[in-house]
């Protein structure tokens, strides 16, 4: 929050709307607000799972002594006081505010797992979490926390995941269900750039959906792109509707990559690197479901192309980062590109790093791979900022 506050703020310099001494005490203040903020969340916390703690270790005491009417009506007495608990501290107090909409949104899981337990509902893991998602999205929307912002987010790719694996009935479904749960993560990061300038969302909310859609854009879509161009083994991918499919994850990415391009408050540069990061990874990810016959092109050959799309990925990844001034995810980027080599590498000569002499051979070549890659991005950095 404070990094960005400094970004707008030197804007601001730059654009003599407001002077350094002015500047200097809105930073002064926004950090110590913050600072204030997390102790008192830090220590809620402690507090609240105290208290819930032993609440649930009354209740499990007794839990078989309770028919299945006063469990029903037990949970939608509590759920009921938190939302009462929550719409008294709506408008003031906002420490409790914060602490009874986490509650609130949450609790609904108790609801369902209880309601599952009673009525012994066997059903796929999407359905529950389906379920939450609808019934929290209010409370993850009004939050000024980034909990469960965070979680309804996390949430929401875990349930597209369950669903896309759970119940396909062939592997035209499979490809059907891949190419929608492909779409969220690009669905997130345009919300994040559509509404960005614009009063529509609370801050953490959009901060979640760009983490999140970034995180589904890079952690889980680019290993899924990498094994798919090694194994190269899609049989079906020669039918027509292979096509038709993937239009729903391509949609979604120029949907993405129109949002970051038209991004209010946002420099060219940034706009223009991470459009192409959109679509660079969409690209990388469903070609090799496009490519007829891609388990006759040879193996190393399609490892090459995996793991050289994988670098490209991440390296525009770091790239927007630099840009966007982010340096956690500027350092985990380049953490990653260095794997990869490393992990290319092991690939390529896997079979001589088994003896004492290509193990010497091989630590040298990691360690000469770390060394250059970090004197590499201290270098991007450094002209980043210049």
């Amino acid at each position: 929050m404070i990094i960005n506050s400094r970004r707008r703020i030197a804007e601001w310099i730059q654009q003599g709307i407001i002077s350094e001494e002015i500047a200097q005490k809105i930073l002064a203040f926004e950090s110590s607000r913050e600072s204030k903020a997390w102790i008192g969340f830090g220590i809620a916390g402690v507090g609240i799972t105290a208290l819930i703690t032993g609440l649930i270790s009354i209740v499990a005491a007794n839990w078989e002594s309770l028919s299945d009417g006063t469990k029903i009506v037990g949970y939608f007495l509590v759920q009921s006081l938190l939302g009462a608990l929550l719409v008294w501290c709506m408008k003031k107090r906002f420490f409790w505010r914060e602490v009874f909409i986490n509650l609130f949104g949450l609790f609904f899981w108790a609801g369902i797992a209880l309601v599952g337990q009673i009525y012994n509902i066997d059903a796929p893991v999407w359905n529950s979490l389906s379920l939450w998602l609808v019934l929290a999205l209010p409370a993850a929307l009004t939050a000024n926390s980034r909990l469960l912002p965070s979680i309804w987010c996390a949430t929401a790719l875990a349930d597209v995941f369950f669903w896309s694996f759970e119940g396909a009935s062939s592997d035209y479904d499979t490809i059907r269900r891949f190419s929608i749960a492909a779409s969220l993560p690009m669905l997130m990061t345009a919300l994040f750039f559509w509404s960005k300038g614009r009063s529509l969302l609370q801050e953490e909310f959009r901060a979640a959906i760009l983490r999140f859609g970034l995180l589904g854009i890079l952690a889980v879509s680019t290993p899924m792109a990498d094994t798919l161009w090694e194994s190269g083994n899609w049989h079906f991918v020669n039918e027509a509707s292979i096509t038709q499919h993937l239009l729903i994850p391509w949609t979604a990415a120029a949907l993405a990559a129109i949002a970051a391009l038209t991004a209010r408050q946002s420099i060219k540069e940034l706009k223009l690197a991470t459009a192409t990061l959109i679509v660079v990874a969409m690209a990388y990810l469903t070609l090799p479901l496009m490519i007829p016959a891609l388990d006759r092109v040879l193996e190393t050959q399609r490892m090459f192309v995996g793991a050289l799309g994988f670098i490209v990925v991440w390296s525009i990844a770091a790239a927007s980062a630099a840009l966007a001034e982010r340096k956690g995810l500027y350092d985990v980027a380049s953490f990653v590109i260095a794997c990869r080599f490393i992990v290319a590498y092991f690939q390529v000569f896997g079979s001589l790093t088994t003896t004492g002499v290509g193990l010497v051979i091989s630590g040298a070549v990691i360690l000469a791979i770390g060394a250059f890659w970090d004197r590499l991005r201290r270098k991007v950095i450094q002209r980043t900022r210049g």
